[in-house]
């Protein structure tokens, strides 16, 4: 019981270390200035869309492009069940009755925007999950761009390429870190749930794994639900953030930045979602005031524009040449209780579990040890 206990805690102890971390960086941020309050904002507004998109594409392997349109289908549905009913009426006339009288606070918004994102995500999943590697990426971009042609022309709802404005800009650090919180407690609870290890080991060999009867079809479907429903709970956040919407603020920029702030990070850990959107977003700071010039200390800076996006750039193409695995290479911040080693009690000879490799030489196996034939040593003759 002690050790199965002691277990839980290790593999829980990535949540544990990046929820500590979220809370220092927040409160780092909370003694400095109004600008840095607002990008520490923006910053965990971030983690929660990095986090979702983490959930399916960390766990599956395929790299999805279209992970936005959640995030576009949780924005717009918060900001319009947020808008004042009387400013609704003056920008959006056109809008249906019970949409136009409806006006919820911002905690029942989110979780019906993350219920909309998931009908949208068992769509996406009939139309898309049956693909591998660049066919689905293509595919996800396809459904990307689809939505934001309908986002551009649906003026009744949407108001099209003018956006929508007047959505309370309400959003602080405060408000916003316990919805960062939970996204990577529910990623961690996918990450040890049985679907979670069937979808990692399909990640790492599908026709092993759809031979030994895992359905990867179903386990990317669960994961594709879940990862919808934080998406969409982060694009309300990010419409909060804005205080006004257009089609491109959920598009192709938005969606470059999740993908660099997961492949910096390391893609395939929990932890490397939010370490590489705390890294990232405070690069981008910090460019951005170099790229504004001005006084920085005693030194006085010249604009220079366009630095942010190439610096931004540089970092991605160095990230893929020299540590693909980005800055956590793919593992996950823990520790290893005392007695433990590779996330096994000492002593053990249990099998590898999905993230290890499945390979161990016969020489180390128990039978070799005790002089037991193998079944590549062979019978003696």
């Amino acid at each position: 019981m002690t050790s199965s206990r002691t277990s839980v805690l290790a593999r829980s102890a990535p949540a544990v270390i990046c929820t500590l971390l979220v809370l220092a960086v927040s409160g780092l941020a909370l003694l400095g200035a109004e600008t840095t309050q607002r990008t520490a904002t923006q910053m965990l507004v971030m983690g929660v869309i990095t986090v979702g998109t983490y959930i399916f594409v960390g766990n599956s392997g395929v790299l999805s492009f279209g992970h936005v349109v959640f995030v576009a289908v949780g924005a717009y549905a918060t900001a319009l069940m947020t808008i004042p009913h009387s400013l609704k009426q003056a920008l959006l006339p056109a809008l249906p009755g019970w949409l136009m009288e409806l006006e919820l606070g911002l905690p029942e918004a989110l979780l019906i925007s993350g219920l909309l994102s998931v009908l949208v995500a068992v769509v996406f999943s009939l139309l898309t999950l049956r693909l591998e590697g660049m066919a689905a990426g293509i595919a996800s971009l396809a459904l990307l761009i689809s939505v934001n042609v309908v986002i551009n022309n649906w003026d009744a709802v949407t108001h099209g390429s003018q956006g929508i404005v007047g959505i309370p800009a309400d959003l602080t650090i405060g408000a916003t870190v316990p919805w960062l919180i939970g996204a990577i407690a529910v990623a961690m609870a996918y990450q040890l749930s049985r679907s979670g290890f069937r979808l990692r080991a399909s990640r790492e060999d599908s026709v092993a794994a759809a031979a030994l009867g895992i359905r990867i079809r179903r386990d990317r479907s669960i994961a594709l639900v879940i990862s919808a429903f934080v998406c969409g709970v982060g694009g309300g956040l990010y419409a909060h953030f804005l205080g006004a919407l257009t089609p491109g603020d959920v598009y192709l920029q938005l969606t470059l930045l999740t993908l660099l702030m997961l492949i910096v990070g390391g893609i395939r850990s929990l932890s490397g979602a939010v370490i590489g959107t705390i890294f990232i977003s405070v690069l981008a700071e910090l460019l951005r005031r170099i790229e504004a010039g001005g006084a920085v200390g005693p030194i006085e800076l010249p604009p220079h524009p366009g630095i942010q996006q190439l610096i931004l750039a540089l970092t991605l193409l160095l990230t893929l040449l020299l540590r693909p695995g980005g800055i956590t290479s793919g593992r996950e911040l823990g520790f290893s209780p005392p007695g433990w080693i590779g996330g096994r009690r000492k002593g053990s000879h249990t099998g590898p579990t999905a993230d290890e490799p499945a390979t161990r030489s016969s020489a180390a196996s128990p039978r070799a040890e005790h002089g037991v034939p193998t079944a590549k040593q062979g019978h003696p003759s």
